[in-house]
Parts: C-alpha cells; structure tokens; sequence
C-alpha cells in the first residue's frame, strides 16, 4: 500500500491498532478511486460534452454546458489570449470546460 499520513487529537496506547484502522477505511477508498479514474479514462473528456447540456445548472443561467462556456471565456480573457489556439466557445479551454463532468451522471 501507498504511504499516507493521519493526524489525531489523542495519544494511543497502542499506534499500530489506530495505524490497521485507518488503512482498513483508506484502502477501499482507494480503491474506489482507482475503479472511476480508470472508467473515466475510457472516454475522452471532450466526448463527453454534449451530456452537460441536458444538466441544468441553474434555471435562469441555463446548462453545466453554458456555465462551462462562461467560464473558460472568462478564463481566456484573464489570461489575454485564446487558449490552445481554440476560437469557439465549444473548445477554447478543455481543461476548464472538463471540470464539471461529474455532474453528467457518469
């Protein structure tokens, strides 16, 4: 197993009973997190774009999808150019269009 650091507020009589609990709740965890990171690696993230737009983020602001556009248009402005040389909204910054992916359902 990887190395990882806990902190507690008390002093145990016996470390390696807290050490045993606290790599019985990280390790699934882990795990966990290892299954999703390699399904969504599956997929690219731009493929994955069009689902936004079916998830509301707001009644009146409209789609995950149009929030994403917002922010990386703010985003390029910030920096001063196009990022990646994208001109349309759709793929001007794919790193900050991919953030909200989770909300897609998958």
């Amino acid at each position: 197993m990887n190395h990882f650091v806990t902190i507690a507020n008390i002093e145990s009589r016996d470390p390696a009973k807290v050490r045993d609990g606290n790599e019985r709740v990280v390790r699934p965890r882990l795990s966990d997190a290892a299954f999703f990171w390699n399904m969504d690696r599956k997929q690219r993230l731009e493929a994955r774009c069009d689902s936004l737009k079916a998830v509301t983020f707001q009644t009146k602001l409209g789609s995950v999808f149009d929030k994403s556009v917002r922010v990386s248009n703010l985003a390029a402005k910030n920096c001063g150019a196009d990022w990646r040389g994208h001109r349309d909204d759709e793929t001007r910054c794919p790193t900050v269009q991919m953030r909200p992916r989770d909300l897609d359902g998958r």
